[in-house]
This record gives structure tokens, C-alpha cells and sequence, in this order.
């Protein structure tokens, strides 16, 4: 899946990709027993609806904070050079999640690049004395190793959501958080992935 979810207003970076992978094999961070029982769903009547709506309330939460809440692989590719910044879509859990920080020739011959990081759930990159080549490359795993309770529980207030006014929704762009599942993401939400 290939995604562009951010505009940056620096217009040294520009002119990106960024491009996701499930790390197989996938497993929702709400299980369908869990999103019934907060529903208050009984019977298994709409188990598949349920569980479709389980992947797309975790989408959504996943877009509205600009991080991965279960285990992806995040390749970025940039014409632009990012000196310092803040990787997109954490969290970034280890250093070892990271597979590849390269720049590319015209020809797509990579050279790797020395870089510093820093971990966590805002991660950031520092590329130690390299020069600018035609594009840039990251290649890393983003995602929670157990998923926070905060976050469970938003995908869960998703899914409810989502199940009482599904038939109001035609357009998925179109669907609007609670507030109680705003204010639940509001301290994992990215705001700015490149330049600071």
C-alpha cells in the first residue's frame, strides 16, 4: 500500500513516497471477542462485519495519528536530502528496525549512510557527513510490540462507532472520530515528520 499523508511546508524536503507492508502474519490489535463485548454484541450473527470493521478502526486510528499501530514495513523514498528529522510513522521500537538508510545514484546504485538515531515513539535521524545524491532511501519496521491499552481501547470506541452508523457512512474519508477516541490518540499523534 502506498500512501502520501503528509505535506510538508519545507520546501527543502519535497517530493517523496512512502510506501507500507504488514509484517505477516497480522494480527488486529483488538480481537473480535474484545470489540463485541465492548459493542455489546451478542450472537455471531455479524462476526464478519465485525471483524472488517475491527482493520478498518485501526486504519483510521493508525491515520489519524500518523503511526503504526501494528507491525509494518515503512520503505521512504525521497528526492529531497534529510539532514536531521523525525522519521515518519513510528513508533520505531530498536535500532535494528532499521534495514536500510541508503542514497541513490540515477542509476539506483545505493551507498549507505552513516546516521545516528534516536528511538521511541517519535523517533528522529541524523545522516553523519554524507552528501546529497539524486534520492534518498529509509527502509525500517514501525509499530508497537504490545499495542497500549489507550490505543486499544480508541480502535475499540472505533469500531462501535462505526457499527451503530454504518449506514451513514459512504465514504470512509468521510468518517469522523469521537472526541473520546481524539483525545484518547491526541499523545501518539504526529504533527510534523520532516524538518524539526
Amino acid at each position: 500500500m502506498s500512501d502520501l499523508l503528509y505535506s510538508p511546508n519545507n520546501s527543502s524536503f519535497t517530493g517523496y513516497s512512502i510506501q507500507f507492508a504488514d509484517v505477516s502474519p497480522v494480527t488486529e490489535p483488538v480481537t473480535l471477542a474484545e470489540a463485541k463485548e465492548y459493542a455489546r454484541i451478542d450472537g455471531a450473527s455479524e462476526d464478519t462485519l465485525i471483524t472488517s470493521l475491527i482493520k478498518v478502526a485501526r486504519l483510521h486510528c493508525e491515520s489519524y495519528m500518523g503511526k503504526a499501530i501494528i507491525r509494518k514495513t515503512v520503505t521512504i523514498e525521497s528526492f529531497g536530502f534529510p539532514y536531521q528529522w523525525q522519521i515518519p510513522y513510528g513508533p520505531l521500537i530498536v535500532a535494528g528496525d532499521v534495514t536500510k538508510v541508503v542514497t541513490l545514484d540515477q542509476n539506483n546504485a545505493e551507498t549507505a549512510l552513516n546516521y545516528q538515531l534516536n528511538v521511541g515513539l517519535f523517533p528522529k535521524i541524523n545522516i553523519i557527513g554524507a552528501a546529497q545524491s539524486y534520492k534518498f532511501k529509509m527502509v525500517y519496521i514501525a509499530g508497537f510490540t504490545t499495542v497500549p491499552e489507550d490505543i486499544k481501547l480508541a480502535v475499540k470506541m472505533m469500531v462501535n462507532t462505526l457499527y451503530e452508523r454504518r449506514e451513514d457512512f459512504s465514504d470512509l474519508q468521510a468518517i469522523e472520530s469521537p472526541l473520546g477516541v481524539k483525545a484518547m490518540l491526541m499523545p501518539y499523534k504526529t504533527y510534523n515528520w520532516f524538518g524539526a
